[in-house]
């Protein structure tokens, strides 16, 4: 009947969504219902939809930088005067304040926070374990200040050495389709293809349970 047709293609839509590819990878899935990834039709049209979008692309995803927090000045200014954690901390939060803007994304933690853990020792900050392997005060208050002048000598080729305005991460589309679990030298005209075919397989039966659901109403 067509109470029952309505019951079991919304379910039928849901399982095929969820066995697609976008929820979880199909090595993820259990492998008693993994084999329904092969014939849900959502999959073959994900499948090429991302192959479209994403193979043999790359995408550069850039943001400015904060000079003044990356200044070898400054950093060198910190370290002397013993600010060692708290120059590692605004170091650490720049970058992730470059990522995020460049990525659009706000990440759920923040990397100052990360800590270094072994066995047999206290959970450690990175801000932390830098300072624990840096040399000692009077030997940074010696070193640092002639550090400027080995870093500005010169290569001795004669070119000027590279700037960095802006912070910038390669995307390459492969792995986006890796991430998914897919193979990005796929044929994509071959998913888009098979999709197609289920579409109409499945209008072809709908077509025709539609009809006989007709047939016994009028009688």
């Amino acid at each position: 009947s067509m109470e029952i047709a309505l019951l079991i293609a919304p379910c039928y839509w849901l399982w095929n969504a969820l066995v697609m590819g976008f929820i979880t990878k199909y090595e993820n899935m259990p492998v008693y219902y993994a084999w329904t990834y092969w014939i849900s039709y959502l999959q073959y049209g994900f499948y090429g939809a991302m192959l479209n979008q994403f193979q043999g692309e790359e995408w550069n995803m850039c943001s400015s930088l904060n000079s003044g927090s990356f200044s070898l000045q400054t950093i060198i200014d910190a370290l002397t005067t013993g600010e060692i954690t708290q120059v590692a901390t605004n170091l650490l939060n720049e970058v992730q304040t470059t990522v995020q803007d460049a990525t659009a994304f706000d990440f759920p933690f923040q990397l100052s926070d990360a800590y270094c853990a072994a066995a047999n020792q206290t959970d450690t900050t990175l801000p932390k374990f830098l300072e624990e392997y840096l040399p000692d005060q009077n030997t940074l208050k010696t070193f640092l200040p002639l550090l400027p002048t080995f870093l500005n000598a010169g290569s001795g080729s004669g070119e000027p050495k590279p700037k960095c305005n802006e912070l910038c991460l390669p995307v390459p589309g492969s792995q986006l389709l890796e991430m998914y679990g897919m193979n990005p030298e796929a044929n994509k005209w071959g998913k888009l293809g098979i999709g197609l075919l289920f579409l109409a397989v499945h209008f072809t039966l709908m077509f025709v349970a539609t009809m006989h659901a007709k047939h016994y109403e009028k009688r």
